[in-house]
């Protein structure tokens, strides 16, 4: 999200900007609202569509699962399971046969893919910046205790 709207934190368009990545990296730790994904769940679908998805387990190893409140539907997807699944968990909860999912907003093929591949490469976080993330509601629910770790050691910083 923060590439997606790059002007709204850094003030330049993309194209424009000539920040060095280290700048970078400090602009999306001061600015971007990280906390948002963390409530994103509560705030928006539970208010509105009286859906918890906290309220039972998710299962972390198949990736997705379906909620359903009245005539409200609702499929969960983690992002990292692989395009067959969530192909597979699409049709299956639209109850097409033959559904085919088709990529779109590829970052990869837009011009700013060199930069936010360095961006994901070079970035780091500090442990306390970690530690609220990971140790957050959101990440203990849809994340195993082992797939935190992994995520802490390849996005944070050698503190000594």
């Amino acid at each position: 999200m923060f590439f997606q709207m790059f002007s709204q934190y850094v003030g330049v368009p993309l194209p424009q900007s000539s920040h060095t990545i280290e700048q970078l990296g400090r602009i999306f730790q001061d600015r971007y609202v990280h906390s948002r994904p963390l409530t994103w769940f509560d705030a928006e679908l539970k208010t509105t569509l009286g859906i918890d998805v906290f309220a039972h387990d998710f299962p972390r190893e198949r990736g997705y699962e379906r909620y359903d409140n009245g005539p409200v539907r609702l499929l969960v997807l983690k992002s990292e399971i692989d395009d067959a699944a969530k192909q597979h968990a699409i049709a299956e909860f639209l109850g097409l046969d033959g559904f085919e999912m088709v990529r779109s907003n590829i970052t990869a093929q837009k011009q700013e893919a060199s930069l936010y591949d360095r961006f994901k490469r070079e970035i780091r976080f500090s442990r306390a910046f970690l530690s609220r993330m990971y140790d957050s509601k959101y990440a203990r629910h849809f994340y195993a205790r082992w797939e935190l770790e992994e995520l802490s050691a390849r996005w944070g910083t050698v503190e000594r």
